[in-house]
């Protein structure tokens, strides 16, 4: 049986209160075409952003995009059919682990991936 490729976003953010920003992270689950066009609109919303990371990879047909960045701008619900009209999921988990930063939060997308 041939594998299940997902299409959609994954999100979740932590706010920073001492420093009045916010932590953003995304897995955008498509291919690699438009997830380049995903990207470019989720950074245009939170523009400016900082410190902006990104990986990407493969699991089981899936391509997927991890984004991280911080913003001082908020997250409203009517915003996400600006970026994509598909499948949202917000998942609490993603956020970066403390003994391994980003790469335990791949770690953690490729794990969901491969259920």
């Amino acid at each position: 049986m041939p594998e299940k490729i997902l299409r959609g976003i994954w999100w979740n953010n932590i706010p920073i209160p001492d420093e009045e920003r916010v932590q953003y992270f995304f897995v955008i689950l498509n291919d690699s075409r438009e997830t380049r066009k995903l990207i470019s609109r989720i950074v245009e919303m939170f523009a400016p952003v900082e410190e902006f990371q990104e990986h990407r990879g493969v699991v089981r047909g899936n391509h997927y995009d991890l984004v991280s960045f911080y913003s001082r701008r908020s997250f409203e619900n009517w915003q996400k059919r600006r970026i994509y009209k598909g499948n949202w999921k917000r998942k609490e988990r993603l956020y970066e682990r403390a003994k391994e930063g980003i790469e335990g939060l791949e770690n953690y997308v490729i794990s969901e991936l491969n259920k």
